[in-house]
């Protein structure tokens, strides 16, 4: 807007004249002799003072007075005079006494009604002056500015009256400043239309001073423009939209959501589709770009992005399947000939992120509900780091997920129920973390899960679920070192394409593991260290894959099976203090492959069979505590890769080969 027309300078003077005048007459009224410091412009004389109204001297050449009696000056009171020139109140004005200095006395001291038509007197000539310097006024601008018309040639005034003083001074405009005609219109920078969106006392985007918590860069404040105010409010919008509740209340207090917030919309340099975003509802891929960027900075903010092993590209201007760890894909439709299309079209899914692989990067914080927003998400794995609290209810909700890798993390609390939600999952590991609480059995809907891991977590109490039969694409399972209870369930038989069953250290009871013998994919089986299992190895010899088996310290027993020498790709075999019995079968001497041998503190007897020397890639034997008698065979010489051989506390004769 053009800024308000200015005072004519000749109405400026009668006014500061008016404001100057005003306590001195209102003093002369009240017989009041202020002392001289009130009037600055007075010049001391002979028991006479002059003040200057106006300025110089005029054209008359003559000088007309009033002189009143008590008025004050700076030498004292009494005869003093203030003498009011005609001559500097209207210069240029012809006197009407022809020059002469027209004085009049009203001297008569103690008079008090003398005063007060002195008062009226001066009183009237102030009025006069006043209009005179108007007249004045209006006659020098005119003068000036048909000189500045002569001047530039362009006939047109200015856009200020030019006072005489400011001619007198430059010879032209008295600031040294070009007129208005020539003027450049102010840019933008420097003259913004006037906003009246109210705006909060402090900016709805600081960022929290919490351990572990530093921004990139210090927020900027709330913004001040329209366009940004729009911005903002199609932002929340979106954020409310796509956002579980908590995690949008947090967006206006001082959480990382809230810094990270303030980093898309201020610090930001990717180019956000606002139009399509206010959109109702927005345009898919303005959302999807919108929701992934804020997500990945909140994620930034909360797990300590600033001090990870490799955070490049993050919070960059760079699209966000560049950052690091981050994996999209897209897809590519191509119009069928004829159609009247284009050829081809971005779809919803393209640049979508279908990964998010963070491993052992140094990651500190907790697991933000906003991860929801990644709503194409398949593979999300972040172990190996510092990830604390609890699963957040909202990733249940990921039902795109088919790997979640969370373990070695410092993650609490119980498994959801909510866990059958997510359909499509096909790898979990949630092992050596602080969870506690039951396997939910909802996890038997999972029937793409091929891998469950919760080993490691000795606070997860309660049944083996038997749910966990119907998982028949299983492949690993390991809940070792949790706090397990009950039997093993007889439906795992179900999951003919398992490989790995690691159980070790819980407190599982019962033979329900030997179900487990009629899979013949299985390839690891651990049962030790629980010590109320029971049951046998009858039936083993069908597990033909069979390359790890620990049976140590439980309440199996029974004679050692012949069968068990058909497990050519036995590699390990360890079952101390159990309650087996008899000797070690001569058919075990065709475990071609068996490096460790552990039949320690059981019940075994008799010789040890020639055709054990045939184990030739045995490095670790122990057979101490038991009741082994006979010779040493001499082809235990065969062992090139022996290294260590624990055999005492047994009848045993002969000496060791070198």
């Amino acid at each position: 807007p053009p800024p308000p027309p200015s005072m004519p300078p000749a109405a400026a003077a009668a006014e500061e004249l008016e404001i100057q005048m005003t306590p001195v007459l209102e003093r002369m009224g009240n017989d009041v002799h202020p002392s001289a410091s009130a009037f600055p412009d007075v010049e001391a004389g002979n028991g006479a003072a002059k003040r200057g109204i106006f300025g110089s001297s005029g054209n008359g050449g003559g000088k007309s007075n009033i002189i009143c009696p008590d008025s004050p000056a700076s030498s004292g009171y009494g005869g003093e005079q203030i003498e009011l020139n005609l001559d500097e109140i209207a210069p240029g004005l012809e006197q009407s006494d022809g020059g002469e200095v027209v004085t009049k006395d009203l001297s008569d001291s103690g008079s008090s009604r003398k005063k007060k038509k002195c008062m009226i007197l001066i009183t009237a000539m102030l009025l006069i002056a006043a209009i005179l310097g108007t007249v004045l006024g209006v006659t020098l601008g005119k003068e000036n500015a048909n000189k500045a018309s002569a001047a530039d040639g362009t006939g047109e005034a200015a856009g200020e009256l030019v006072t005489a003083e400011d001619v007198d001074a430059t010879g032209e405009d008295g600031d040294g400043e070009e007129e208005e005609g020539d003027r450049e219109v102010p840019s933008s920078t420097t003259m913004q239309p006037t906003d009246t969106t109210p705006q909060p006392t402090e900016s709805p985007r600081t960022p929290p001073a919490a351990e572990g918590y530093e921004p990139s860069d210090p927020p900027a404040p709330a913004p001040s423009d329209p366009i940004a105010v729009v911005n903002e409010d199609t932002a929340l919008a979106v954020l409310k939209r796509n956002l579980p509740v908590e995690s949008y209340t947090g967006v206006s207090l001082d959480t990382p959501q809230n810094a990270a917030l303030g980093w898309v919309l201020d610090s930001d340099t990717f180019e956000y589709d606002w139009e399509g975003l206010a959109q109702d509802p927005p345009e898919e891929n303005a959302e999807l770009d919108f929701m992934q960027r804020y997500v990945g900075a909140t994620l930034y903010y909360v797990l300590d992005g600033a001090n990870w092993r490799n955070n490049s590209q993050w919070l960059s201007g760079a699209d966000i399947c560049e950052w690091y760890g981050v994996v999209c894909f897209g897809e590519q439709v191509v119009a069928e000939e004829g159609d009247g299309s284009d050829g081809g079209r971005r779809v919803q899914n393209e640049g979508a992120i279908t990964s998010l692989q963070l491993v052992d990067n140094k990651l500190i914080g907790w697991l933000p509900p906003d991860i929801v927003a990644f709503t194409a998400l398949e593979h999300l794995e972040l172990h190996r780091n510092k990830v604390y609290g609890e699963i957040p209810p909202s990733l249940y909700e990921m039902t795109s997920l088919k790997t979640l890798f969370l373990d070695e993390n410092r993650f609490v609390g119980p498994l959801s129920s909510e866990i059958g939600n997510l359909v499509l999952l096909e790898k979990l590991t949630l092992s050596e973390n602080k969870m506690s609480g039951e396997i939910p059995t909802e996890v038997g809907m999972l029937e793409k899960l091929t891998m469950f891991w919760l080993y490691n977590n000795e606070n997860m109490v309660g049944p083996f679920p038997s749910e966990i039969g119907n998982l028949v694409n299983m492949k690993s399972i390991a809940f070792f070192n949790t706090g397990l209870t009950g039997p093993v369930p007889t439906t795992l038989s179900n999951l003919q394409s398992l490989e790995v069953f690691k159980v070790e250290n819980c407190n599982l009871s019962g033979d329900g593991y030997m179900s487990l013998y009629d899979i013949p994919t299985l390839k690891v089986l651990g049962v030790a260290g629980n010590k109320f299992l029971t049951g046998t190895l009858d039936g083993i010899g069908k597990l033909a894959k069979l390359e790890e088996l620990y049976l140590g310290e439980t309440n199996m027993g029974g004679p050692l099976p012949e069968e068990l020498g058909q497990l050519s790709n036995l590699k390990t075999l360890k079952s101390p203090e159990t309650a087996f019995t008899g000797a070690i079968p001569a058919s075990w001497g065709n475990l071609k492959s068996l490096e460790e041998l552990d039949f320690s503190q059981n019940q075994l007897t008799g010789a040890l069979a020639t055709e054990l020397g045939q184990l030739t890639k045995l490095v670790k034997l122990e057979l101490y505590e038991n009741d082994l008698t006979g010779a040493l065979p001499d082809t235990i010489g065969n062992w090139a890769n022996i290294e260590e051989v624990f055999l005492y506390s047994n009848g045993l004769t002969g000496a060791l080969p070198d």
